[in-house]
């Protein structure tokens, strides 16, 4: 499970400027969810053992505009949490 709990990364048309995305798999053979930009927070469920995270961004810094943070949870098919890893980019205000 990919949780991204605080997203905050530019919006423009088509998430041309930043975006963030995830594939199912290795980048090379994954299913893209697509391009993720703007102010919603999702939840991901990935079936299989690899899940790619892809940040991109055109380097232009706006004060407002501060990143993202998730939390990815491996759990087995029986839902025992196995592991916990915390990601973050970005100047992020804390909770």
């Amino acid at each position: 499970m990919f949780d991204i709990e605080y997203m905050r990364i530019e919006y423009c048309g088509s998430c041309l400027c930043d975006y963030l995305e995830i594939e199912h798999g290795l980048s090379s053979d994954g299913i893209s969810t697509g391009r993720k930009c703007g102010y919603n927070p999702v939840v991901y469920y990935s079936f299989g053992e690899i899940l790619t995270v892809l940040f991109v961004s055109n380097g232009e810094n706006n004060n407002w505009l501060q990143g993202f943070r998730a939390t990815y949870t491996k759990v087995s098919y029986t839902g025992v949490i196995l592991g916990t890893l915390y990601l973050a980019v970005g100047n992020l205000p804390s909770i």
